[in-house]
């Protein structure tokens, strides 16, 4: 009757451990796929961004072209005065708008970065997470069979190996 009662406390305690087993695994795929929604918002946003800026800079540059016409029919200036003062008029729009694009880039260059600090980490945490795996895998090869695992837990033969070597 004792033997009895043992083997139901330790067949708990089995099922225990592969339901947290199963929650963890569980939950890393929630978190995967969350930054993986995560990741596409923020493309989107971007682009968002992206058209957002060239409306404002094409909203910038007409403007920018009606204030000097309005300078330059002020002035009363002649044809030729005019079309020079257009021209240094774009030029110093372009130059404007190259200021603003290469603040654009740095931006985005800088935000690259941190997309890839990001997943650099991502990275580790599942290292960690399948090392982890792996040592509760050994670990419970000392005290369960192959037939008492979940479909799914094994994931490759290097998985049965440590398993059978536990």
């Amino acid at each position: 009757m004792e033997n009895l009662r043992n083997e139901l406390f330790a067949r708990e305690a089995e099922e225990k451990q592969i339901a947290q087993d199963r929650e963890r695994m569980e939950r890393a795929v929630r978190q995967r796929l969350e930054v993986a929604l995560a990741n596409e918002y923020q493309r989107q946003l971007k682009a968002i961004a992206r058209e957002d800026q060239k409306k404002e800079e094409d909203a910038f540059r007409a403007a920018m072209m009606e204030k000097f016409a309005e300078d330059d029919r002020i002035d009363q200036l002649n044809a030729q005065k005019r079309r020079q003062r257009q021209m240094e008029h774009r030029r110093e729009i372009e130059a404007l708008l190259e200021q603003r694009r290469a603040a654009f880039e740095e931006a985005r260059q800088a935000e690259v970065r941190e997309q890839m600090d990001s997943a650099k980490v991502a990275e580790i945490r599942n290292a960690i997470i399948e090392d982890e795996r792996k040592r509760m895998l050994a670990a419970a090869a000392q005290h369960l069979g192959l037939e008492h695992l979940p479909k799914g837990v094994l994931r490759s033969e290097d998985d049965v190996a440590l398993f059978r070597r536990g």
